[in-house]
């Protein structure tokens, strides 16, 4: 895995928060209960992979720190209004939308879905043909949402099989989704001042140029 890393930046202070939530099941679930090994007590604990020795959850945070971001590491969630969201990446276990509450859950998370909060669907069971009909399903859900709009985002959709290919994606994830963020925001800042609260729009925050990555607080 070093070899993988060798051509992200080197670490520096972080430039902003990137996020990076996760759509799995724990071990009290129906993919552990039917003898799916990874899970632990919360999904930052899953490990789908054999050979890994860190959890999903550690090997993103560390690959997004490596682009200089503070990464911010929690369980999928739905937020009031997306436009405020971080740039960032969510960690999909197909196992996830295997019952009704993480099916919808993955729903509300990802509607109005921003183009820089780009999916990256794990398949620790490559071979199992249930695995690859509920990775189809959340798929589904992306393209109900049309949350796949770009290429990357199609890219993490098609879903990384080892940990080779999880690394071999995720710097691009990263990259694109910063690159998406910043262009929005660039837009926000050009855009007529009256635009930013005119009827059927979300209210946009005021960003200083000083503040190109989302250092502002929540809103």
């Amino acid at each position: 895995m070093t070899n993988q890393h060798q051509s992200f930046p080197s670490p520096g202070p972080p430039l902003g928060i990137f996020t990076i939530e996760i759509a799995a099941p724990t071990a009290r679930t129906i993919a552990a209960r039917r003898g799916i090994g990874g899970y632990g007590e919360s999904s930052s604990e899953w490990r789908p992979f054999p050979q890994q020795k860190l959890s999903m959850a550690e090997y993103a945070r560390q690959v997004v720190e490596r682009w200089k971001y503070k990464a911010e590491v929690s369980e999928i969630k739905t937020v009031d209004d997306p436009r405020t969201r971080r740039p960032g990446i969510i960690l999909i276990d197909p196992w996830f939308v295997a019952d009704e509450t993480g099916r919808f859950t993955l729903e509300a998370a990802v509607r109005d879905l921003p183009r820089w909060v780009l999916p990256l669907l794990i398949l620790g069971q490559p071979g199992d043909t249930r695995t690859l009909e509920l990775a189809d399903n959340v798929r589904d859900i992306f393209h109900a949402a049309r949350a796949l709009r770009t290429e990357s985002s199609r890219r993490g959709a098609r879903g990384a099989s080892s940990l080779e290919s999880f690394f071999s994606i995720i710097g691009k994830l990263v990259a694109e989704a910063e690159r998406l963020y910043i262009r929005d925001r660039k837009e926000r800042l050009s855009s007529p001042s009256s635009d930013r609260t005119s009827p059927g729009r979300h209210p946009q925050p005021d960003v200083s140029a000083a503040d190109p990555l989302g250092e502002a607080p929540d809103a």
